[in-house]
C-alpha cells in the first residue's frame, strides 16, 4: 500500500515537472524537447570510454576514414571552446585525434530522435543538444556550466556541414557565447572531409584523406580582450577553406559510388535554361529536363561538354545571385507561390518524436506565406509568424511556427536549401547565409 502511494506521488511529481517545462517552453518560445541547462555528469565514465576508444576503436576508424592530423602546437591551458570546420559525418573523429583532451560536443537534436540512437549517444559522450532554428539559450547555459567545471566544449560554429565545400560564417551569436563562457578558444581546421563524404551524398570515398590541424590556441585572457565581432572574425579566418581550390592544388582521388547522386539537394537552378527544380541525378551524372548534362569525376569536379561550372560552390554562388534577382519580381505578387514541391510527408515533433500530419502533401512558398496542403488537410504559415526556416537531415524543410517544429520531406530529391535561402532574402540577410 505504501509502495503504491509512493509510486503515485512519484508519477504526480513527474507529471508536474513535465507540465512546468511545457509552460516554460511556451512562455520562452522554445520548441526544443529540453530547454533546461544540461550539466556535466558521468564525466569519469565518459573519460573511461574515450580512453578505451583511443586504444581499441579509434585507431581502426582513423585508418578506415584515412584521417591524418598534425600534432598540437602547444597545450590548452584554460577550459576552452574547441571550434572545428564541418564538412562530413566523420569530422568528430578528426577532432578527437587532433585535440585529444576530453570534451563535451554540441550536436543537433536530430541525432537522437530515435530512442535507440538516444541511448547509444548517451553511452559515448555527454552531448549538449541543440535544435536547429532555435535561439539556443539552453546551449549557452550548458556550455557555461561545463566550462565552470573545467571541461572543454566542442562545436561546429557554422551550425552544420558546408553544403558547397566552402567554410560558412560562424553563427552570429558565437562570439557572444564565447564571451559568456569566459573560456579559452581552440580553432581546428579539417580539409578533405567534404570530398570523403559530401553532406548531400550517401556514399563514402574508398580512398582519399582527411587532414586536421590546430590553427590557433587562444587563452581566456586573450579571448576576453576581443569583441564579439572580433571573435567571430578570428574563427572564420582560422577555419576558412575553399575545398575546391585546395583540391585543384592536390588532385587527390576521392572516388566513390554514385558521385553525383543527391547533389540536387544543394543545386536547384539549371545554368542552361534557368529553370528551378528541374535537375535530377543518377549515378555519376546530373541532368536537367532541358538536356543539360554533367558528370562528377573522381576528384569531385564536374566534367562534360555542357559544363558551365566545374564545382558545386561556384554553381551555388551563381544560383543564389539568380534568386536575388528573381526575388524582386516575386515580391510584386506576394500571394503567388514561387516554389512548390511534392508529394511529401508533413510531420511535427512531440517530445522530439515525429508525428505525421499529412501524407502525399505539397509544400509551397510565396513572399507572404508558406503552405502545406493535401486531401482534407491544409496548414498556412503567414510570413510574419514564421520564426525560422531551416534544413534537417540534408533533405527536410524545417519550419518553426508558434513554438512548434514542423518538417516536410519529399521522396523525390529536391533542395530544401532554396526555402531557407529565400527566407533569408525576404528578411534582408546575405544570400550566402546558411
Amino acid at each position: 500500500m505504501v509502495s503504491n502511494e509512493r509510486s503515485e506521488k512519484k508519477a504526480e511529481r513527474k507529471a508536474e515537472r513535465k507540465a512546468e517545462r511545457a509552460e516554460k517552453k511556451r512562455a520562452e518560445g522554445n520548441s526544443g524537447y529540453d530547454d533546461s541547462t544540461s550539466y556535466p555528469h558521468m564525466t569519469l565514465w565518459y573519460r573511461f570510454i574515450l580512453g578505451f576508444g583511443k586504444v581499441f576503436i579509434l585507431p581502426f576508424l582513423y585508418r578506415k576514414f584515412h584521417i591524418e592530423t598534425e600534432k598540437m602546437p602547444g597545450k590548452i591551458k584554460d577550459p576552452s571552446l574547441i571550434v572545428f570546420s564541418h564538412g562530413c559525418n566523420f569530422d568528430q573523429f578528426a577532432v578527437i585525434k587532433g585535440v585529444p583532451p576530453y570534451k563535451r560536443y554540441i550536436a543537433s537534436d536530430a541525432l537522437v530522435r530515435d530512442k535507440k540512437m538516444r541511448l547509444a549517444f548517451s553511452l559515448i559522450n555527454n552531448f549538449i543538444f541543440r535544435r536547429k532554428g532555435e535561439k539556443g539559450d539552453n546551449v549557452v547555459k550548458s556550455a557555461v556550466v561545463t566550462i565552470q567545471k573545467g571541461i572543454h566544449v566542442a562545436m561546429a560554429p557554422e551550425g552544420g556541414e558546408t553544403l558547397n565545400g566552402v567554410t560558412n560564417l560562424p553563427r552570429p551569436r558565437t562570439g557572444e557565447m564565447v564571451k559568456q563562457m569566459n573560456c579559452g578558444l581552440v580553432t581546428f581546421q579539417i580539409i578533405g572531409n567534404y570530398f570523403t563524404k559530401p553532406p548531400w551524398g550517401l556514399t563514402r570515398a574508398k580512398n582519399g584523406k582527411m587532414y586536421g590541424r590546430v590553427v590557433g590556441i587562444y587563452s581566456r585572457e586573450e579571448v576576453q580582450k576581443m569583441s564579439e565581432e572580433e571573435i567571430n572574425a578570428l574563427i572564420y579566418k582560422d577555419l576558412y577553406i575553399n575545398q575546391y581550390d585546395w583540391q585543384r592544388e592536390h588532385m587527390i582521388n576521392y572516388d566513390r559510388e554514385n558521385r553525383a547522386e543527391f547533389v540536387e539537394y544543394v543545386l536547384y537552378v539549371c545554368p542552361k535554361c534557368g529553370e528551378i527544380g528541374h535537375l535530377h541525378s543518377k549515378g555519376d551524372t546530373l541532368r536537367c529536363d532541358c538536356g543539360y548534362t554533367v558528370d562528377v569525376d573522381e576528384y569531385g569536379f564536374f566534367q562534360g561538354e555542357d559544363r558551365v561550372f566545374d564545382n558545386v560552390y561556384d554553381w551555388d554562388v551563381w544560383q543564389r545571385d539568380r534568386i536575388v534577382e528573381r526575388m524582386e519580381e516575386w515580391k510584386k505578387e506576394p500571394d503567388k507561390p514561387f516554389y512548390t514541391d511534392g508529394p511529401g510527408e508533413f510531420k511535427y515533433l512531440v517530445d522530439n518524436s515525429p508525428v505525421t500530419l499529412a501524407s502525399n502533401a505539397t509544400l509551397e512558398m510565396a513572399p507572404n506565406y508558406m503552405r502545406v496542403y493535401a486531401d482534407g488537410y491544409e496548414k498556412v504559415f503567414p510570413y510574419d509568424e514564421i520564426r525560422s526556416v531551416s534544413v534537417a537531415h540534408r533533405h527536410d524543410v524545417v519550419i518553426i511556427h508558434e513554438n512548434t517544429y514542423y518538417q516536410f520531406f519529399t521522396a523525390i530529391p529536391s533542395s530544401p536549401q532554396k526555402y531557407k535561402t529565400a527566407m533569408y532574402l525576404l528578411r534582408g540577410r546575405d544570400r550566402m547565409s546558411f
